[in-house]
């Protein structure tokens, strides 16, 4: 149902990560920015919450869980995404930028 790959992985000059990301939900990818990770994300699991809302639980290089964010579906569904993280944000970026 949802498809989440990481891009790339940005080192920023305050010494946190920025993943680019690719979602993909039915047939459009959605390219996203998580910005001030506190380590390099390896992985991102995603575990689809009661059919309403997208979990993203960001994995480093030891294979443990750091960072979650969150998805609601409805959101996909209307054709954007709207990212919910405990502490920082995201933002969707055009498909020229960071690539």
């Amino acid at each position: 149902m949802v498809k989440v790959s990481i891009k790339k992985v940005l080192r920023t000059s305050d010494k946190t990560y920025d993943a680019i990301l690719d979602i993909t939900y039915k047939d459009r990818t959605i390219k996203l920015i998580v910005p001030g990770l506190v380590r390099e994300p390896k992985e991102v699991k995603v575990v689809v919450t009661q059919g309403k809302e997208v979990k993203l639980e960001f994995i480093n290089a030891e294979g443990k869980g750091y960072a979650t964010c969150y998805i609601p579906i409805e959101t996909l569904e209307k054709g954007y995404v709207e990212l919910i993280c405990p502490k920082g944000s995201g933002w969707v970026i055009s498909g020229g930028e960071h690539t």
